[in-house]
């Protein structure tokens, strides 16, 4: 087992215990989003409280600026004083910062590939699965790579659940999972031409892939805005032009 298998597989199950008591994917997504939040506050807690260490210290800083204007390899050296007086590292409010990160880039696993991840298939038995859906002739293996391709796979098996009573007897790990959330397919993915391709007589046609549509797009605008909500919230007047740009 990998170093990422390691990390990914308690997550794994945690949203394959929330899938089983909610039943609802969409559901399941956000009370794994909401637990997350809450295992990753310390990090971000310890991050904001070297922030405002390092913002305490910038009036010092500023003075010693001023002091050694013209000698940059003197400012440094007080500055880097300051630092060891003051037991402070620089670069501490990053690295707390770094972890969740790259917690997350791993858990991004759970969500793209939930026979490898949820299900815990191997890829021989995905591979044996994705062969038998083609056999029956309910998918196509695309021309390029997919990267979403187990998501694909397991939509396809919810909305074919009924002819796949052998598959499921095959394979016991092998699970139905319903991607349906207020109207949308989570198991499908966002066109930005769902325009073209929708009945616009039908609302149960154009809503769900305006939702899908729309989804990327509203959680980008609530990322930028967290981000500018976050710097509104540190003092500025405070702040040393260097971390600014760093924020920034």
């Amino acid at each position: 087992m990998s170093f990422s298998d390691i990390v990914t597989y308690p997550f794994a199950m945690l949203l394959l215990w929330l899938y089983n008591i909610t039943v609802n994917y969409g559901v399941a997504i956000i009370l794994f989003a909401i637990v997350l939040k809450f295992i990753f506050l310390p990090f971000q807690a310890k991050s904001k409280f070297s922030m405002m260490r390092m913002s305490r210290l910038t009036p010092y800083m500023k003075d010693l600026e001023k002091k050694n204007q013209g000698n940059q390899q003197k400012y440094q050296e007080e500055v880097a004083r300051l630092y060891r007086e003051e037991h402070v590292n620089p670069m501490s409010g990053c690295l707390w910062n770094l972890v969740p990160i790259v917690v997350l880039f791993m858990l991004y696993r759970v969500i793209r590939l939930p026979l490898s991840s949820m299900m815990q298939m191997t890829s021989d038995q995905v591979t044996s699965i994705t062969n038998k859906l083609v056999e029956l002739g309910l998918y196509t293996i695309p021309a390029k790579k997919d990267a979403y391709v187990e998501i694909t796979l397991a939509n396809v098996i919810h909305e074919n659940a009924g002819q796949l009573a052998d598959l499921f007897k095959q394979f016991p790990k092998l699970m139905d999972i319903n991607f349906q959330f207020l109207g949308m397919n989570l198991g499908q993915r966002p066109q930005w031409n769902f325009f073209t391709s929708v009945d616009w007589s039908q609302t149960s046609s154009w809503l769900p892939a305006l939702g899908l549509f729309l989804i990327p797009i509203v959680s980008g605008l609530l990322s930028y805005l967290s981000t500018k909500v976050s710097m509104a919230t540190n003092p500025q007047n405070t702040v040393d032009p260097q971390q600014q740009a760093s924020m920034k």
